[in-house]
């Protein structure tokens, strides 16, 4: 079989035999190739043979395989790697400086010790003091936002609790203002000691590299030495005699080069790398100095600072701001009453107090201005007088001109009689049938004109989708001074 080559000729692909050279493409045909890949292909097909041309294409396809294969390797155990280093904790300085704080005498051990607890008394501190403070602002937003709730609040709450929460809003948010202010410098001298904490473990990890590369030189000094003893005792005895006047037994005859290269090129090197420790043991006596000086700083002056520090910290929060709090609502109170009881005789709210709904107008005389769906109000009935004051819904006007409603009960009812439609837990319904001189209409309370905002957050707590309280009905629309 004869043999075939491949050569690469302008970016085409030339097979040649021993027997018999193909024609190369001419320039004509080069031009031609410039239409695009389908053409390039069809000249291909055209100057050499299928079998050839296929088991070319195969092999350059595996060549590219193989090279993207690997390049994804790389890739992948490079991100890999990085992904290690951060989840470890950054990286090498990172490492460096932990490593430091094990690399060194008992005395200095003991002393980093003490720098690691501080400065993790010093973040609970810390953490305690940002707390109290977040605590007093929230308190403050809370009220404030519920200030900006009362006032769209119509009649579902009393106008002297706006008030009232107006002056303690104000006192809770001047006390959380002057707490930030009275913990300010505190804060501020924690902080700085807690950055020379962190300068100090960076400083640690400096002395650390700087006494690993000079480990690494006097390791490298070491090694020189040794080969350069061994050079030496390989030479002949005239070789370091200056008296010595025969140069031919110097050379080598195989190599045609001086015997004593290999023990010059030693002797460079051990001159160089002693240069280059004696400026690293001066690098790091400085380095460990600095990092000595601040770790002493920190666990004498910088300790002394933190138990001031932490003193008045807890004594500004736990004596002053906390029972602050206290104070700050007496004087609210002073400003700005809460309004007392409903009423003079009233149950109090937690016994079963039942706000009822304002009373706007009285039913008139007539049965027919009633309509089926309007809210009344009973009164005035002898035989039923247990269902004097409930409210109820018209359910039907009849022909003897008695009004049918039906009353949601919240308590058991006294006459014991089964009540139609579902019950729900302890509430229930009863139908009446009453005259319309016992009726009384309701309305319901006005809504204030600003109160879009406010709907707009009951509709999201409903989740209604189809609600725009920007959309008010004519009736709807009132005043605020009506509203309160």
């Amino acid at each position: 079989m004869a043999m075939l080559r491949i050569l690469s000729l302008s970016g085409s692909v030339v097979i040649e035999r021993p027997e018999r050279l193909m024609t190369r493409p001419s320039a004509a045909m080069q031009e031609d190739r410039s239409d695009g890949p389908a053409r390039h292909l069809l000249l291909t097909q055209m100057e050499f043979p299928q079998s050839a041309t296929m088991q070319y294409m195969k092999e350059k396809g595996a060549n590219l395989v193989t090279e993207v294969k690997g390049r994804l390797s790389r890739a992948r155990s490079s991100s890999s790697g990085d992904a290690l280093k951060l989840a470890s904790g950054g990286g090498e300085s990172r490492q460096a400086g932990a490593k430091a704080f094990y690399n060194c005498s008992p005395q200095e051990a003991h002393c980093r010790k003490l720098l690691v607890h501080q400065e993790a008394l010093a973040g609970v501190v810390d953490r305690y003091m940002q707390a109290v403070l977040f605590a007093l602002d929230d308190i403050a937003l809370a009220h404030e936002t519920l200030r900006a709730g009362l006032h769209q609040a119509a009649d579902l709450v009393q106008p002297g609790w706006l008030e009232h929460v107006d002056a303690l809003a104000s006192s809770l948010r001047q006390g959380a203002e002057e707490g930030r202010a009275q913990l300010a410098a505190a804060a501020t001298e924690v902080a700085h000691v807690r950055g020379r904490h962190r300068e100090a473990v960076q400083l640690a990890s400096e002395a650390q590299a700087a006494a690993m590369r000079r480990q690494h030189y006097e390791e490298k000094v070491r090694r020189l030495r040794e080969d350069l003893t061994k050079a030496r005792e390989s030479l002949g005895s005239a070789a370091l005699d200056p008296d010595d006047r025969r140069g031919s037994g110097l050379l080598s005859k195989s190599l045609n080069q001086r015997k004593t290269n290999n023990y010059d090129l030693k002797q460079g090197q051990l001159c160089r790398n002693e240069e280059k420790l004696t400026r690293m043991v001066e690098l790091h006596q400085n380095a460990h100095a600095s990092s000595l000086r601040s770790l002493l700083f920190c666990v004498t002056f910088g300790r002394q600072k933190l138990q001031v520090m932490f003193e008045e910290i807890l004594r500004c929060c736990m004596e002053s701001l906390i029972p602050a709090i206290h104070s700050q609502r007496e004087e609210a109170v002073r400003r700005a009453p809460p309004p007392g009881p409903p009423g003079a005789g009233s149950p109090s709210p937690g016994a079963g107090f039942r706000p009822r709904a304002r009373r706007l107008e009285d039913a008139p005389p007539e049965a027919a201005e009633l309509s089926v769906g309007d809210l009344v109000c009973v009164q005035g009935l002898a035989s039923a007088a247990q269902y004097n004051g409930e409210n109820g819904t018209v359910r039907n006007l009849r022909p003897d001109g008695r009004i049918e409603i039906e009353l949601v009960l919240d308590h058991p009812d006294p006459s014991g009689s089964p009540s139609p439609g579902p019950q729900s837990g302890s509430l229930h319904s009863k139908v009446l049938a009453v005259r319309p001189e016992n009726l009384q209409r309701l309305a319901t309370a006005p809504l204030p004109t600003q109160c879009s905002g406010l709907l707009g957050q009951g509709a999201e707590s409903l989740t209604l989708e189809d609600f725009d309280p920007s959309k008010t009905r004519p009736h709807e629309d009132s005043d605020e001074s009506s509203a309160m």
